[in-house]
């Protein structure tokens, strides 16, 4: 009645698909593929744009970690590494392979770690720029090599998602099942959606 749109993303055609204004078949299993074209092209969105459209920038900037400043190769730990790294081993789990770089320089009793903020999201060593890098290979056409969703069609469900949740006076949700959360991978498939709103 307010002129919500809804998209259904799945790789049955459903009673929730014949209801959408947007159906778009997928691959089973291919989720975090999806979702990181959607991530990706709502940070293109945002650069093409000078800032105008793609995300909040105000809430990214204020409510996220996105300007939080990654430990850099030369700090005594290893620094940041994307799956694409040639030397990394795949273990996303070891949390020591990267850590925040903090202000050591914030009085407090008792003390207080407190990670070092980029003044902007530009900054290449901040979380946001990281992410970014991460996500920079699903291009819709990746995500149609990959869900077998054709291209024009992912492009119109990011249109009408990014495009018409990004703005403060808007919102979007994502109602998800047992599909996501009970998938082997449910928590990364749970962590790009919540990335991506």
């Amino acid at each position: 009645k307010n002129g919500a749109k809804i998209i259904s993303v799945d790789p049955r055609f459903t009673r929730t698909s014949t209801k959408a204004d947007i159906y778009a078949p997928m691959r089973s299993g291919t989720d975090i593929a999806f979702l990181g074209g959607m991530i990706r092209w709502a940070i293109k969105k945002w650069e093409d744009t000078s800032g105008a459209e793609g995300i909040n920038q105000k809430y990214v900037e204020d409510c996220t970690n996105a300007l939080f400043i990654v430990k850099q190769p030369a700090d005594p730990n290893p620094g940041f590494e994307t799956c694409r790294d040639s030397d990394h081993q795949g273990n996303f789990s070891d949390k020591t392979t990267w850590d925040y770089d903090y202000d050591t320089d914030y009085p407090a009793t008792p003390p207080i770690k407190r990670p070092k903020k980029a003044l902007n999201l530009n900054d290449l060593t901040c979380v946001f720029q990281k992410l970014k890098e991460q996500y920079s290979i699903y291009t819709p056409e990746m995500v149609e090599k990959i869900c077998g969703t054709p291209a024009t069609l992912f492009e119109q469900i990011c249109e009408t998602y990014i495009g018409g949740t990004y703005a403060d006076d808007k919102a979007g949700t994502m109602l998800y099942a047992m599909g996501w959360t009970q998938h082997t991978v449910g928590t990364q498939n749970i962590r790009a959606a919540s990335i991506l709103q």
